[in-house]
């Protein structure tokens, strides 16, 4: 039977009860859509739908544009009024494609790569684009690990435009040092 495996692996629900079953029916449809990209670790994990902004952004760290993170073994969302400004569904296969892809020691920029695709397709894509020349790696792994804001959404825009084979935009300026020109957020 399709869902026996899914059901086998469904996450615990912390945080706002009343609106955690609007989202069960989502998040089976997403993992149903994203089986493809790997198995899901065994073991335990939870979805965490926070009740305020306040709530997530201090239990994750994440910066308002975030509308999902994970912290170990659960998924925190933001408050389901921010989430249906989004597709949720999408929001929902990036995050799982990022938990099966746990342990397949993918560098930072390749794994966001992976999640970025499976945000609109089932299945993985057969051939990727050339991979970029190694600075440009680094400074991706560094945007997608440490950057702040500015840094990230360059790093989403490039992969994005890398993905769908568009012209690149160019990274950020370097410091005279040969630095980064950012801070990590906190």
């Amino acid at each position: 039977m399709l869902c026996a495996p899914i059901l086998a692996q469904a996450p615990m629900w912390i945080g706002d009860p009343d609106t955690a079953s609007l989202l069960e029916q989502e998040l089976q449809a997403a993992m149903r859509a994203t089986e493809a990209f790997g198995a899901m670790p065994v073991g335990p994990w939870s979805v965490h739908l926070h009740l305020s902004d306040d709530s997530f952004e201090k239990t994750t760290g994440a910066p308002p544009q975030r509308f999902a993170a994970w912290a170990g073994a659960t998924l925190h969302l933001r408050p389901i009024e921010k989430l249906r400004r989004r597709d949720i569904g999408e929001i929902l296969r990036h995050e799982l494609v990022h938990r099966r892809l746990a342990s397949s020691r993918l560098r930072p920029w390749e794994e966001e790569a992976r999640c970025l695709y499976a945000e609109g397709h089932t299945q993985p894509q057969e051939s990727w684009p050339l991979a970029p020349m190694k600075p440009i790696q680094a400074r991706l792994d560094l945007a997608l690990r440490r950057g702040n804001t500015a840094s990230q959404a360059w790093a989403y825009a490039w992969l994005r435009a890398w993905i769908a084979r568009k012209p690149l935009p160019p990274a950020p300026p370097l410091k005279s040092s040969g630095r980064e020109n950012w801070k990590p957020d906190r």
